[in-house]
């Protein structure tokens, strides 16, 4: 009986003693933001083991499976989370699912994906990045029109700001590749007033003045952003588009490849330099994930980016024009 008794206070005394599952979470989340994986996986995995009926369980698992360092291994944690979680937990697993294709640029997969976890989902506040990256994997698999048609619907009835402006930029690319310059303009000009849009202001500037009619309007909306967003990336090209380059110069480019791994943009790059052909290396944060395309150029004149176009096919490989 003496010996029960102890082992209860002991117990106990150990629970009362020990950190609190919140503070436990709290930790966890900290050192994941700040990109101490271990700990934050530790942390997460010593929740899930000892506090199973807690309500931070299944937000425990969602997080120890995104602490997974390897694509292949974060597939089978988040499968495995998802076996018996509640269904908000599940479907966030299955979006997770859906961005670890897309990060190892399998976008059959990923679209596919994309389009099975958006059905029945329309009001779910994830909806709109999950149609924004399906519409990404439509373009990088060729089928423009199909993701200039999803991203469009977006663009234009986007309810969270981050999402519409992504889709806008990707949409006013795909018009620009298409030969649709002044569509594409239009919608750069409409982000660069909009509201909505502030957070994407350089990048859409700089695509009013590539897609400018004029010399004199594309002077000052580069002007406006090397005077507003001093900053930015965007500012860097804007002053040497002002430096005394020729008309036109710059102003595309041809895309051999979208990548969300630089190592495999590296390596394409390369590849072309053994080719003869001199590629650069340009990357766009979209929400989470960050890309990394492979353009060849610049060049003079669309015509000049549309002969390469034809060269870069015939040797079996996938371009398009797009602004450089």
């Amino acid at each position: 009986m003496m010996i029960g008794a102890v082992v209860a206070w002991f117990l106990c005394g150990a629970a009362v003693a020990g950190t609190p599952p919140e503070e436990i979470f709290r930790q966890a989340s900290l050192s994941f933001e700040a990109g101490e994986m271990e700990a934050a996986e530790n942390g997460f995995s010593e929740l899930r083991r000892d506090f199973p009926k807690h309500q931070l369980y299944w937000f425990s698992g969602l997080m120890w499976a995104r602490c997974a360092r390897d694509p292949g291994e974060a597939e089978k944690r988040f499968v495995a989370v998802m076996e018996k979680s509640p269904p908000d937990i599940k479907a966030e697993c299955e979006i997770e699912l859906a961005h670890l294709d897309l990060i190892q640029d399998k976008y059959d997969d990923a679209e596919k994906a994309y389009a099975d976890w958006l059905v029945g989902r329309d009001q779910d506040e994830r909806a709109e990045s999950a149609r924004f990256f399906r519409g990404w994997c439509l373009k990088e698999l060729g089928r423009e029109g199909e993701a200039a048609g999803l991203l469009d619907g977006l663009f234009r009835e986007g309810k969270q700001p981050a999402w519409r402006a992504e889709s806008g930029l990707v949409l006013a690319g795909i018009k620009f590749g298409a030969g649709d310059i002044s569509g594409a303009r239009s919608i750069y000009v409409e982000m660069s007033g909009a509201e909505w849009a502030r957070e994407s202001r350089p990048q859409a500037l700089l695509g009013s003045a590539r897609t400018a009619p004029t010399a004199g309007e594309r002077a000052k909306l580069l002007k406006d952003l090397l005077k507003d967003y001093p900053d930015a990336d965007e500012s860097a090209e804007a002053a040497a588009m002002l430096g005394g380059k020729k008309k036109g110069k710059g102003r595309f480019g041809v895309q051999i490849g979208a990548f969300s791994r630089k190592s495999n943009a590296v390596v394409m790059k390369a590849d072309w330099a053994r080719k003869g052909k001199r590629a650069a290396i340009l990357s766009r944060k979209m929400g989470s994930l960050s890309l990394y395309a492979v353009l060849l150029g610049p060049f003079e004149t669309r015509e000049a980016a549309e002969q390469e176009v034809a060269t870069v096919k015939a040797q079996g490989a996938r371009a398009i024009v797009t602004p450089y």
